[in-house]
């Protein structure tokens, strides 16, 4: 089956997004950050839905939640920065490279963790 292309429709609406892309590990019962790399890619990031927000799990409902549009592709779980210091953790990834882009839904996260 054959997945129609699709990123010339964001072609638009995306900006070049600059983030670094960081591992924390716990060093001697402190945090310890160390970037792993700094990638600059296309994207839309917007506020995640209301409803949306209301089917992920009770405990993490709290948190802000973000939808991005991208062309570049990050792991469950890993942590990018933007130039202003906010942290977002990556929850979801669903591949839709066929079409031209991946949906990545995120975290922002809380100072301090």
């Amino acid at each position: 089956m054959m997945f129609p292309q699709v990123s010339s429709v964001f072609f638009n609406w995306m900006d070049s997004v600059q983030m670094k892309v960081v591992n924390r590990t716990a060093v001697d019962f402190e945090s310890q950050e160390d970037v792993l790399d700094i990638t600059t890619f296309e994207a839309v990031i917007t506020p995640m839905k209301s409803k949306d927000v209301d089917r992920q799990p009770e405990n993490l409902r709290i948190w802000k939640w973000w939808d991005m549009w991208s062309t570049t592709d990050f792991g469950i779980d890993t942590v990018i920065q933007d130039p202003s210091g906010t942290q977002f953790r990556v929850r979801s990834s669903t591949d839709w490279s066929q079409g031209g882009y991946f949906h990545v839904t995120m975290t922002e996260q809380p100072n301090g963790l």
